[in-house]
């Protein structure tokens, strides 16, 4: 327990360099500490759960296998996420320096940020995100209306939940960047009286 991360302190292993780097995907490294196996362990725990309460009335040894199937689909799910803040933040002229596989989360990290970044900038690059996740749900529902299967279904709802939660204007969510930029850039009535 000494040398885990704690979400407040995340961004420090940012700074600190208490990382190593995984993979590199469109010249973005995406990296690790030490603690990181925690979020893969994380997913797969809650996918098991999720397929032993919905998943009733199959086979003991089905529903471990879809409930790994399920945990893998989270951390796909993170992993798409991801990939929707860093193609909105390419498209907006601002991308991603790194990506920081932290014990709870995955991190993004804009190292080259000019000390004031225009609000238009993190209105886009925290939108992506969230996109990213409903369009996912969006399809999902779509295939599992079309082909069945708890595989779709879940994934649907996974990631209609996610796009709930992270849609709040709530600390560390994406909502709260989106709706801080979005009040901060529309007109304020009481001005124009």
């Amino acid at each position: 327990m000494k040398n885990m991360i704690h979400p407040a302190s995340a961004y420090q292993a940012l700074e600190s360099g208490q990382r190593r780097t995984l993979f590199t995907l469109f010249g973005v490294p995406w990296t690790a500490t030490g603690e990181s196996w925690r979020f893969i362990a994380s997913r797969l725990f809650a996918g098991i759960a999720a397929a032993f309460i919905f998943l009733r009335t199959i086979p003991f040894g089905e529903r471990l296998v879809y409930g790994l199937l399920f945990g893998l689909l989270l951390g796909l799910s993170n992993f798409l996420h991801i990939l929707g803040h860093f193609i909105s933040g390419k498209l907006a002229g601002a991308a991603m320096d790194e990506n920081l596989v932290t014990p709870y989360s995955i991190l993004t990290a804009y190292h080259e940020d000019p000390a004031e970044v225009p609000g238009r900038l993190h209105l886009a690059r925290a939108a992506g995100g969230p996109l990213a996740t409903l369009l996912l749900a969006l399809a999902s529902l779509a295939a599992w209306r079309l082909l069945g299967g708890p595989a779709w279904g879940f994934l649907a709802a996974a990631n209609g939940l996610l796009f709930a939660m992270v849609i709040l204007p709530l600390p560390g969510a994406d909502g709260q960047v989106i709706w801080r930029e979005l009040l901060r850039s529309s007109p304020d009535p009481r001005r124009a009286e």
